[in-house]
């Protein structure tokens, strides 16, 4: 074989091994790029409530907080509040939006929620994100309790 043709050969070799590589390489691109990729949305509300207040069953609790989002107050962020009793079971329940400052506020009548005996209530705040983040949502929560008394 001449000189020509073993390097022409020797070319023609590097150019399809160069060739191969650049298919593969973008094969498995194309497979990462395409796959199922889910990102969360990690909005977190924060309950700015005094831990060691104490309520009487007539009286009407103002629940107060902010959301948090990458260490920030943010805005129009739907939180669900829910207040259990000692025994577990759900009394009140509200949604709420953050404003424009990342605040959200509600109140929660005692009298009014069927509120017959003192003790332990737990207080929940739920994220339930934007609306446009709503399907990656984290549903990130806190919670505190409030001491009722008779």
């Amino acid at each position: 074989m001449s000189t020509i043709n073993k390097r022409f050969k020797n070319i023609t070799i590097f150019a399809f091994t160069i060739l191969f590589m650049l298919i593969v390489s973008l094969s498995l691109l194309s497979l990462l790029l395409s796959a199922n990729v889910y990102a969360t949305h990690i909005s977190e509300p924060i309950l700015s409530i005094d831990s060691d207040a104490q309520y009487d069953m007539n009286e009407t609790i103002s629940i107060n907080g902010w959301v948090k989002y990458n260490e920030k107050p943010t805005s129009d962020v739907l939180v669900l509040l829910k207040l259990l009793n000692p025994n577990g079971n759900e009394i009140f329940q509200d949604q709420v939006r953050s404003d424009q400052s990342g605040n959200f506020t509600s109140n929660i009548n005692l009298l009014g929620s069927n509120v017959t005996e003192g003790g332990t209530f737990t207080l929940s705040a739920i994220s339930q994100c934007k609306d446009e983040h709503r399907n990656i949502c984290a549903y990130k929560s806190t919670s505190q309790t409030l001491v009722v008394i008779n």
